[in-house]
């Protein structure tokens, strides 16, 4: 256990506001020039850290397994604090726990990147992977970050120029629940002259209440940020329920920048609530930059409830559209927005060429399953708490099923007919 106990503010060791240093649980560390490996991190906890996993320098990290580890309150009085950061790694992220890092309380200033107490900022989150190449997060469980739960940076090494600095990232059956973003694959340098990753796949993941703990004290709920790929899909995953109502600065899938043969597919867009139609923000958004070869198809958008549009497209020629459902309860005429015009779903219809999808109000067998129904059902009474420490609690190597991101999807999945990308 790497437990840092005089960070702790509940521990009677706690060192006091103010006293508070930064300490890393593992630090994995590779100067430029050389290719180091072959670690295995498995069945470790990490606790009011302010990493609890670091891999950095310019090395070539290889063959870097971190498995069934859990990583909570990671923390930083004096700057970023993430779950797990890396620099350069071709890592392997399995059944891991991640919960509420980054912060320890809400940011008190609207906007505000105040750090102390632990306050929540927006460079903190879950993980942070830096010009990362073949690289696999799979059954993982993501909790309450302060900021991104999965935030991914392909920075150009020249500046001025956009490259290919990320590749090969496969993201699949990972749940998320908390915190303001889910996954971007976007950040952070941009000069707008071309594509900066490569071979993409976001697959069968399931997000949940994205926006619901405002941990910033931002507005916003953004799911899934894909911006200047290279190839890549977007396929099966579950983006359900928004469950605050303050909060209206709400995205569902954005495909924009220098983007290409990118397909979006099979996914489930369920309860996302927007009180009134915004001009920025959609289940599907696609903005103005340059793009080719994008493909939305058999997706399911039902935003019963809510006036957020199915799609705001800047850049419809890049675009075709095949047999997706969609239904939202905002006026006729306000479904869809067109390089800054409003359609009904009969007028999209020619204007996209989209003549195989339907509008229509679907229903499900079960779809107020949540993570906390599913708590509830194993006996946790719905604490998200009592989940992690229980997980925490279980005897060295072992992993009871109870706390894997495997069944708890599967439970979710149940309640919308079991849809995948396979």
């Amino acid at each position: 256990s790497f437990y840092a106990e005089e960070r702790d503010p509940h521990s009677a060791s706690f060192a006091g506001w103010g006293n508070v240093g930064d300490v890393d649980g593992i630090l994995i560390y590779g100067p430029e020039g050389i290719k180091m490996g072959s670690i295995l991190i498995e069945d470790n906890h990490f606790n009011y850290l302010s990493k609890g996993v670091s891999i950095d320098g310019k090395a070539e990290h290889v063959d870097i397994v971190v498995r069934r580890n859990i990583i909570t309150n990671s923390y930083s009085e004096s700057g970023h604090a993430q779950g797990m950061g890396a620099t350069t790694a071709s890592a392997l992220l399995e059944e891991n726990i991640f919960d509420h890092n980054g912060w320890l309380v809400q940011q008190r200033v609207e906007g505000g990147k105040e750090e102390e107490e632990g306050q929540a900022t927006i460079y903190n989150h879950n993980t942070y992977f830096r010009r990362a190449v073949d690289t696999i997060f799979r059954n993982n469980i993501f909790l309450r970050p302060s900021s991104i739960h999965n935030k991914w940076t392909a920075n150009p090494t020249v500046k001025g120029v956009d490259e290919i600095g990320s590749s090969n990232l496969l993201m699949e059956n990972n749940l998320y629940v908390g915190g303001e973003i889910g996954i971007s694959a976007g950040g952070n340098d941009d000069y707008d002259t071309g594509h900066r990753w490569s071979n993409i796949r976001i697959i069968d993941n399931i997000m949940l209440a994205i926006g619901r703990d405002r941990p910033t004290n931002r507005n916003l709920a953004w799911y899934i940020d894909a911006i200047d790929w290279d190839g890549g899909d977007i396929c099966g995953n579950y983006l359900l329920k928004n469950d605050n109502p303050l909060v209206q600065n709400i995205n569902g899938i954005k495909v924009n920048g220098h983007s290409r043969d990118v397909t979006v597919s099979k996914n489930i867009l369920y309860d996302l609530y927007m009180s009134q139609p915004s001009n920025n923000n959609g289940a599907l958004r696609m903005n103005d930059e340059p793009k080719s070869n994008i493909l939305i198809k058999d997706n399911s958008i039902q935003l019963a409830g809510s006036e957020m549009r199915p799609v705001i497209s800047e850049n419809l020629p890049s675009t075709t559209f095949e047999n997706n459902t969609y239904y939202t309860d905002a006026d006729d005429g306000q479904w869809f927005r067109v390089d800054g015009d409003n359609y009904s779903f009969d007028e999209w219809e020619p204007l996209s060429a989209d003549f195989e999808s339907l509008d229509e109000k679907q229903s499900y067998i079960e779809p107020e399953r949540t993570f906390e129904t599913y708590l509830d059902s194993v006996g946790f009474g719905s604490s998200i708490d009592a989940f992690v420490r229980s997980a925490m609690d279980q005897p060295t190597k072992t992993w009871s099923e109870n706390f894997s991101a495997k069944r708890i999807n599967a439970y979710i999945r149940e309640g919308y007919g079991n849809t995948t990308c396979n």
